[in-house]
């Protein structure tokens, strides 16, 4: 083989990552050395192929992730104010309540009649219309 040829397919195979040492290039004859390069190319166009796939998919997953997060970001600010808007319920329903102190309580007691009677006694129409009961079973009375 004349030497430009040779140096021109040692360069090849250098880039084609052929394991080739000089003796076996000087045995093989152009046709040999042409398909081994054109396999070691073919396998590098596969390998190129599934890089710019990954690489796609990849950008593409980026993409939902940031959607996600996005998402997420509106979920927790929904949540939070949820929060403070059942909490400031929660504190309304309290403001409400009478907390009736100095009047012992007994078991089997009749709410709706102290709550009557403390009511009339202070000056409330038809206070019992505003009795409510806990789910404790403490005495809550609301005017």
């Amino acid at each position: 083989m004349p030497k430009s040829i040779t140096k021109e397919v040692k360069r090849l195979v250098d880039v084609t990552e052929i394991d080739l040492d000089e003796d076996d290039l000087d045995k093989m004859n152009t046709k040999e050395i042409v398909k081994e390069i054109y396999k070691k190319m073919k396998k590098y166009d596969e390998m190129m192929k599934t890089v710019l796939e990954n690489k796609r998919e990849i950008e593409n997953l980026k993409k939902k992730l940031n959607e996600k997060e996005q998402e997420n970001m509106k979920l927790r600010k929904s949540i939070e104010k949820q929060d403070e808007n059942i909490g400031e319920l929660s504190q309304r329903s309290r403001m409400i309540n009478i907390v009736i102190n100095g009047v012992v309580e007994k078991s089997k007691e009749n709410v709706l009649e102290i709550v009557t009677k403390i009511g009339n006694d202070i000056g409330i129409e038809g206070p019992e219309n505003h009795v409510t009961r806990s789910s404790s079973g403490q005495r809550i009375a609301g005017f």
